[in-house]
């Protein structure tokens, strides 16, 4: 039930191509998955011409893991808070994530990283290769040995104070986004998956907090969308589609009205029924006599 993200690509590349001519960092757009949405400058296919963070996860399963966690804590840092976060990956570089957001939701983060912090002393280059127990330096061939050596060498250093800077201007750029709708998401498609989620649990006893939680949203952004799309509010059109589904049980069946009742998560058959002839016109009775075929 992942929103459908659209980007304005020329101004949002415009933006990403200005911030690495100004910072030198390379500078990505992720969505709510941490999958890369637009990026520069595009990562290159040639292992000679890769970050040293890149070649290390070419030839480390273990840097892939650590980095895909470190990635993933940070993520769910900013979900919870809403806020940029900057931080230390498990290499010891300096990594930040910016949020974009949408009614407090959160359509997609802005991530620079993989900076040396001038006079952190352990950042060296033998306790970077020693940190990845999976790699063996020594066995690498030369070739592999110098690219490390001068990818690493060729990292941004930076100070730490620097780098907030830039993360501060990502946030300028990060709200500029949200005013000119250069990324949006199509509330559509939280309507139609909200839609689809009552039907797949109109059986179960389920909260806005519960379809709020499905849908990657908030009660609140889903009780407006609801309003705006629905004219009615979660609990109305819980209920209607309820009684959709009681009408066919009624009339295709032959479950007793306190069946129905309960598979429905009624707490009584009488609140049911009352609920039903305040929907229908009709009682449970009347109604299936008067529209069974």
């Amino acid at each position: 039930m992942s929103l459908n993200i659209y980007i304005s690509q020329p101004e949002i590349e415009e933006m990403l191509v200005q911030f690495y001519n100004a910072t030198g960092i390379r500078v990505g757009i992720h969505n709510p998955d941490m999958e890369i949405v637009v990026e520069h400058p595009i990562k290159s296919d040639k292992i000679e011409e890769l970050s040293f963070c890149d070649v290390m996860r070419k030839l480390s399963p273990t840097s892939v893991y650590k980095c895909s966690n470190c990635d993933r804590k940070a993520l769910e840092h900013v979900q919870a808070t809403k806020k940029s976060y900057i931080y230390r990956c498990h290499m010891g570089f300096e990594e930040a994530l910016i949020p974009i957001l949408s009614h407090g939701e959160l359509m997609c983060v802005m991530m620079i990283g993989q900076i040396r912090a001038e006079g952190n002393s352990d950042l060296s280059f033998e306790r970077c290769i020693s940190h990845i127990k999976d790699l063996d330096y020594d066995s690498c061939s030369p070739e592999i040995q110098e690219l490390l050596q001068t990818s690493f060498d060729q990292m941004k250093c930076m100070p730490s104070q620097q780098f907030n800077g830039f993360a501060y201007l990502l946030e300028v750029c990060a709200q500029s986004i949200y005013d000119k709708r250069w990324i949006r998401c199509e509330e559509k498609t939280i309507i139609e998956n909200f839609v689809e989620y009552v039907a797949q649990n109109v059986y179960n006893d389920i909260s806005i907090a519960d379809a709020a939680r499905a849908l990657k949203v908030s009660r609140s952004h889903l009780s407006r969308i609801i309003q705006m799309n629905k004219n009615t509010t979660f609990t109305n059109y819980l209920m209607d589609q309820r009684m959709e589904v009681a009408k066919k049980l009624l009339l295709t069946t032959t479950m007793s009205v306190k069946d129905i009742s309960n598979a429905l998560k009624f707490k009584e058959p009488t609140y049911f029924m009352r609920v039903f002839k305040q929907k229908t016109g009709y009682t449970c009775t009347v109604f299936k006599k008067l529209f069974s075929t």
